[in-house]
């Protein structure tokens, strides 16, 4: 076996490297001159106590319209302008603290859940305000204002496991 390699990989190599920068080639002319989109308003932060002005572009500004249109035929609050972005150092801030605050939920969900399993009437569940007290209809509506994927699948394995003329599923004997 020879250590020399075939003329035609060679030759490959050789046109690999020679057209491996070259813009003409790869994606057409013009494909490296991409620019972000001119912002055309400035709106606040959405962080409160920031205030600081954003660019936005129109691309933005367009879909916020249409998103606005449909909450309004919906007979939904439409969303103001200084609630939709957020200045580069707010949004870093909310990278580092969004897992602590998903962690919170999660715990916070976990807490309801438990004690919606052990069939209690009286639901204790922290809130914003504070701890609160309420009944089952309140920890569901609870639990879906804290974004739990099935609060209705949640509820419906809650009262089959209740029930007391329990059938084994025919999927699973």
């Amino acid at each position: 076996m020879s250590d020399e390699l075939d003329p035609e990989v060679v030759a490959d190599l050789q046109l690999r490297a020679y057209s491996e920068h070259d813009r003409t080639r790869t994606r057409g002319e013009g494909a490296y001159d991409w620019k972000p989109p001119a912002a055309v308003t400035e709106w606040k932060c959405r962080t409160p106590p920031c205030k600081v002005f954003v660019g936005v572009d129109a691309d933005t500004v367009e879909q916020w319209e249409m998103f606005n249109r449909e909450l309004v035929r919906r007979a939904e609050k439409p969303i103001a302008s200084h609630e939709v972005v957020r200045c580069a150092s707010c949004e870093l801030e909310m990278a580092k603290v969004q897992p602590l605050r998903l962690r919170k939920r999660v715990d916070r969900m976990a807490d309801v859940i438990r004690q919606l399993k052990d069939g209690k009437e009286q639901i204790r569940y922290r809130d914003n305000e504070g701890d609160q007290i309420g009944n089952r209809e309140l920890a569901f509506a609870k639990l879906k204002e804290w974004g739990h994927p099935d609060v209705e699948g949640f509820r419906q394995a809650l009262t089959e496991k209740s029930s007391p003329n329990k059938k084994p599923r025919k999927d699973f004997v």
